[in-house]
């Protein structure tokens, strides 16, 4: 994390860099040797081995890392670029809030119902839509297009979120289920982690770390245009990145659908 959050200002080939990812790569290595070869690891690699159990964590780490993206990209846009104070910015984005009040436990329900996989795959599709909407934000603050997708992303993630925990934590056996989760919600953790650090990553490709750092916090003061208006293209590029992690867990829960469908045919053909 320290690597990927000031990679960009000591430079990406300097020696601080290179010896943290050295030393990242050593102690990874090290901790996979060591949770191979104990009798109760910490994180269970062989897990890994249960094919749909290794593609929902893949979903949940892609899912996490954009759907945390949309909070910390939103303050910045706007406290940092619009200057909009912290409760009517607090205002704007509890639209992301609201609404998964209702949809959690009927999100479960619907996934109880209709299939897990069936509800997470169509969550995706909305939140990739609701994504794609906040990409198009201006330097003037329409609040419409900034509470609708905002509404319609927390439905959508009502809706999948349950089925993704569901379809991960359900593909294992009972025996195992205290490892399976702890590993789900280590993956959950990582993915927010991630989510932060290369939202910033992504603003700090056009626009100066200094004046990233300002506006996370709403200190920032803009003497000059070209600079908010750097920003802004920034954000509404970000989130047309984090659109590939939605999509790709999009795919991966698609994949996921037609493999259930595959095993359902045989069930009701020996039935018949």
């Amino acid at each position: 994390m320290i690597v990927l959050s000031e990679g960009q200002s000591w430079g990406w080939m300097s020696a601080p860099v290179l010896i943290l990812f050295g030393i990242v790569i050593i102690m990874w290595g090290a901790f996979l040797a060591i949770e191979l070869h104990i009798q109760y690891p910490l994180f269970n690699l062989r897990l890994f081995l249960y094919l749909k159990y290794s593609i929902g964590l893949g979903i949940t780490l892609c899912y996490c890392i954009a759907y945390f993206s949309i909070t910390l990209l939103l303050c910045i846009y706007l406290q940092g670029a619009l200057h909009l104070k912290i409760m009517d910015a607090s205002l704007l984005m509890i639209s992301l809030s609201v609404p998964q009040l209702i949809m959690g436990p009927l999100g479960g329900k619907l996934a109880d119902h209709f299939g897990a996989t069936r509800m997470m795959v169509t969550g995706l599709i909305f939140l990739i839509l609701g994504m794609f909407a906040l990409g198009h934000l201006g330097s003037q603050l329409n609040k419409l297009f900034v509470v609708i997708p905002l509404v319609v992303m927390s439905v959508s993630n009502g809706i999948a979120w349950p089925s993704i925990a569901k379809t991960v934590l359900s593909s294992v056996p009972q025996e195992q289920a205290g490892s399976a989760s702890g590993m789900f919600y280590t993956l959950y953790n990582l993915g927010r982690a991630l989510s932060q650090t290369l939202a910033i990553l992504v603003i700090e490709i056009s626009v100066p770390p200094a004046i990233v750092t300002k506006s996370i916090v709403g200190m920032a003061d803009f003497a000059n245009l070209q600079v908010n208006e750097d920003l802004i293209r920034s954000i509404d590029f970000g989130f047309y990145f984090f659109i590939i992690f939605f999509a790709v867990a999009f795919l991966l829960g698609l994949f996921l659908f037609y493999q259930h469908q595959k095993e359902i045919v045989p069930r009701f053909s020996s039935k018949n």
